[in-house]
């Protein structure tokens, strides 16, 4: 369920669409766990692709996207415009302390960058971008 842009805001303010963001919010602590689980369980330093080797994020993977996807939380905008975004989560810029709508849309794009690239989303999640995400809302 993809909520258009100008009728986000509205959306967010419901009922139904706080309840969608505290549950958003739930996803945080078993993120964190599974970092620092790595963290302890390989005390060696790794570079991040030999990190991302022992992370199983495939549970919460999949239970994020399905929130995202029937939550109402997408953003339905023309995501391929937008620069900023895109390279934001392909890594090109640094994620700057933005506005929770900004986070958002970062997570809209990411969502329609996994159905173009199957594996963005874990790839997202074991990178810490999503959890940064997450935090800042």
């Amino acid at each position: 369920m993809h909520t258009p842009i100008e009728n986000f805001e509205s959306y967010l303010g419901s009922e139904k669409g706080k309840n969608a963001l505290s549950t958003l919010r739930t996803f945080i602590p078993p993120m964190e766990e599974e970092f620092q689980r790595v963290k302890k369980a390989v005390p060696v330093t790794l570079t991040e692709e030999a990190r991302k080797r022992y992370m199983d994020f495939d549970i919460v993977g999949q239970e994020l996207k399905k929130h995202l996807m029937y939550s109402g939380l997408m953003i339905d905008f023309a995501w391929e415009e937008w620069t900023e975004g895109l390279e934001i989560v392909q890594g090109i810029r640094k994620m700057p302390d933005i506005s929770p709508f900004k986070i958002l849309k970062l997570l809209s794009v990411i969502m329609y960058m996994e159905k173009a690239n199957n594996g963005f989303l874990d790839d997202s999640i074991k990178n810490g971008m999503v959890l940064k995400m997450l935090t800042g809302l």
